[in-house]
């Protein structure tokens, strides 16, 4: 190869890694798919709003991870696969709200089942979602689907402060009522 095109590689790549940290969307994505099952527990079992951690039954990174990098914040949860339109339509409104929201007590996360990693963080990529996604194996999908109940997409969960499970089936983001509910919820925690 001509020295010529190895710099140019070099520096379209340099150039590209640091353009995407300027500008704040270089995604998060983590893969729970190599992992084991959830463990989840059926959501119908439970007589109250169950806890995150509960449901999961401790289930390592994607327990872990949630109970404690969103330590003291409300989890506003997207519940969606690769092939949705209707995530694609509620991007621009999740990316505002997660914007308006991000010096508040609330974090934006999505959890995608039942795709192709590589689908899931194409389509992740192209619709500029911003945020921590999490990916989901085909039987960690089944797990979470049973679980919670899921019977739509995309699907929308709200958890309190403590992981506590407050909307089942919230609003979506393009919602005028998802507004006024989340800063209820901001107010009454800060």
């Amino acid at each position: 190869m001509d020295n010529k095109y190895l710099y140019v590689l070099i520096i379209l790549f340099t150039f590209s890694i640091y353009h995407c940290k300027q500008r704040n969307d270089l995604i998060n994505i983590y893969d729970l798919s190599g992992e084991a099952n959830l463990n989840i527990k059926p959501f119908k079992s439970f007589l109250s709003n169950p806890q995150l951690d509960t449901v999961f039954n401790n289930h390592g990174m994607m327990t872990s991870n949630l109970c404690s990098r969103y330590k003291n914040k409300i989890l506003f949860v997207e519940i969606w696969f690769a092939g949705c339109n209707g995530t694609k339509y509620e991007v621009p409104f999740f990316n505002s709200l997660q914007e308006k929201y991000q010096s508040k007590n609330i974090a934006f996360i999505t959890i995608c089942l039942n795709s192709d990693k590589v689908e899931s963080e194409f389509k992740i990529n192209k619709n500029q979602m911003f945020g921590d996604h999490y990916l989901l194996n085909l039987g960690q999908s089944n797990q979470f689907i049973d679980g919670y109940d899921i019977q739509s997409y995309p699907y929308f969960m709200i958890f309190g402060i403590h992981k506590n499970l407050l909307y089942g089936d919230a609003p979506r983001p393009s919602s005028p009522i998802l507004d006024s509910i989340l800063n209820n919820l901001s107010a009454n925690f800060n």
